[in-house]
């Protein structure tokens, strides 16, 4: 532990110069007429070398998919690696990322393993960050080909070149059934659904994207009564 007396900002909070620590007290004091911040106090704090030392360096890289513009579009991170990590580890990278997905890459036989983890948990299929992840082997690592192909725990995804930072990804089919709305539901999703159909999750479908937009959904309610991914949808203008 350092301390911070050189340090005029420290964790977001000012320090002055003539404050100082009271040994009797264990209380810290500013000079006559400094305003005084009470509770709030700062420590730099090192890292043990071993643990900086056992602690890999990953590429880590954010892309925007979907968009045409900067600042848009669907945000990814995507992490190359030379070799997987422990579970917990690829988590921790994720929670601190704080994106809703972020995708670890690794070379594997003619292609590459992806893997996606939210900042909660690893999740099987993610479509925005396997295109942030094309987009990073293709134009960063300098892949080829016109196609490649990622092994995931949903089968193998191809991702095909189709122009300048432009991609056609081919996914697994999941067909949707149409059932009966779960009790309580409708209520939870909100607005005027014009009907509901199953597969690994729920798909919800209405009239037009304003509806969607105008959505004000019970996400509690909803992770109560349809535990999973629950998804809405309307025709394309």
């Amino acid at each position: 532990v350092e301390r911070f007396e050189e340090w005029p900002w420290a964790n977001g909070c000012r320090f002055f110069a003539d404050q100082r620590l009271d040994p009797r007290t264990r209380r810290w004091h500013v000079g006559e007429g400094m305003p005084s911040f009470p509770g709030m106090f700062g420590l730099r704090v090192r890292k043990p070398q071993a643990l900086v030392a056992s602690s890999p360096s990953v590429a880590i890289f954010q892309v925007d998919a979907f968009a045409d513009a900067p600042f848009a579009g669907n945000p990814a991170a995507v992490c190359v690696l030379d070799q997987w990590l422990a579970d917990a580890h690829l988590q921790a990278i994720a929670s601190e990322n704080n994106l809703s997905e972020t995708a670890f890459v690794v070379r594997e036989g003619e292609g590459y393993r992806i893997r996606w983890f939210t900042p909660a948990c690893e999740v099987e299929l993610c479509g925005h960050a396997t295109l942030a992840s094309a987009h990073v082997v293709f134009e960063q690592l300098g892949w080829p080909h016109e196609t490649l192909v990622f092994a995931s725990r949903s089968g193998p995804l191809a991702v095909r070149r189709a122009g300048p930072d432009r991609y056609v990804l081919d996914f697994p089919a999941k067909p949707a059934r149409a059932i009966e709305w779960p009790e309580g539901l409708r209520e939870a999703v909100g607005g005027a659904p014009l009907a509901i159909a199953k597969a690994d999750y729920f798909l919800v479908e209405y009239a037009s994207a304003e509806e969607l937009a105008a959505l004000r959904p019970d996400f509690a309610a909803i992770a109560r009564i349809a535990p999973g991914e629950v998804i809405v949808s309307a025709p394309a203008p």
